[in-house]
C-alpha cells in the first residue's frame, strides 16, 4: 500500500489479479471511484486491460486496439510469468 500523508491509498493490482483468477468473462469494469484512481489511473487502467483479456469498457470509456495493444506490451512480462 502506498501512504500519502495519515491515509492509505490501497493498490490496485491483487483486486484485478483476484477478477482474472475467477476465470470469468468480465467485459465491463468501473473502478474510476477507488481512491488508487486518482494517483495511479494510468497504471491501473494499462494493468487491468492487459490482465483482464475480455474487457471491453473500463470506467465507461470503450478500449480500443491501440490501448489493448500498449497494454499487453508495458505487461507482457508480469503476465507471462504467471
Amino acid at each position: 500500500m502506498l501512504s500519502v500523508g495519515a491515509n492509505l491509498i490501497p493498490t490496485y493490482d491483487k483486486p484485478i489479479q483476484y477478477l482474472k483468477d475467477l476465470k470469468n468473462k468480465l467485459e465491463v469494469l468501473k473502478m474510476a471511484d477507488n481512491p488508487f484512481t486518482k494517483y495511479q489511473e494510468a497504471e491501473y487502467k494499462t494493468y487491468a486491460i492487459a490482465w483482464l483479456e475480455n474487457l471491453k469498457y473500463l470506467d465507461y470509456e470503450l478500449i480500443d486496439d491501440d490501448q489493448r495493444q500498449t497494454a499487453n506490451e508495458k505487461h507482457k512480462e508480469e503476465i507471462n510469468d504467471k
